[in-house]
């Protein structure tokens, strides 16, 4: 019975992570602000390219993770400026996002 309950709690676990990365790709607009085109259908959650680009050279590309450092007081810049209390950034948001450099 336990083993039974484990499976269904884990099948509504995908689905509905499925379910949210679906929703994450198609909020994303077909070319962003900077001017990367969409890829849709890649099988992750979101692929943009620039236009025009040329990747025929490689053989294999590695896709990264991103890397993120801010100077020591941007935080308290940013929110000296920010307008209205959904501006401003939190210390676990900076803990999360990125070390002090």
């Amino acid at each position: 019975m336990k083993t039974m309950k484990t499976v269904i709690v884990s099948v509504f676990a995908t689905l509905l992570l499925l379910a949210q990365t679906t929703v994450i790709a198609d909020d994303l607009p077909d070319v962003s602000h900077d001017g990367f085109l969409l890829i849709r259908g890649t099988g992750v959650k979101a692929v943009s390219m620039k236009p025009r680009a040329d990747l025929s050279g490689y053989d294999r590309v590695a896709i990264l993770d991103t890397y993120v450092t801010f100077h020591k007081k941007w935080q308290r810049d940013h929110n000296r400026d920010a307008m209205g209390l959904e501006g401003r950034v939190s210390d676990d948001e900076m803990r999360k996002e990125a070390p002090v450099q």
